[in-house]
């Protein structure tokens, strides 16, 4: 959780960046949304569990922060001008509610000791559900 929160910090300044249209923020913003999405799929497993690697739904981290990791990519494709920006970052915005919903049910009829990784989860899809319908409309 950490070091997402390092990463979205610096995808702030990057922003921050690319609005003033002051040098190095677009290459911030894509560094830091191509480390989030890394985060969400790869090692997605490692990110959204406790303390052990045990507590948590595997196969949902998996499925989980494959989608999850659209929003990144997306913004990171329309940040860069790129052609297919939005059609990723709509997928992204009828996707994420979706992992959100679907991690809300499991939620509540999981075993009490994978609560906190099913609070990472929502918290996660919640922010990523977000921030691509924040990005998709602007």
């Amino acid at each position: 959780m950490k070091t997402e929160k390092v990463i979205f910090g610096l995808l702030l300044i990057g922003l921050l960046f690319l609005v003033k249209g002051w040098e190095g923020g677009q290459l911030l913003s894509a560094i830091t949304l191509l480390a989030l999405a890394i985060i969400c799929f790869p090692f997605g497993f490692y990110f959204f569990c406790d303390k052990k690697i045990k507590n948590q739904n595997l196969a949902w981290s998996i499925i989980g922060g494959f989608f999850l990791q659209l929003t990144p990519y997306g913004m990171y494709m329309k940040i860069t001008d790129m052609d297919q920006g939005g059609a990723v970052l709509f997928i992204s915005v009828v996707i994420t509610p979706l992992v959100f919903i679907f991690t809300l049910y499991q939620k509540k009829s999981a075993a009490t000791e994978l609560t906190t990784y099913y609070n990472n989860m929502l918290i996660r899809s919640g922010i990523y559900s977000l921030l691509s319908m924040a990005f998709y409309y602007l």
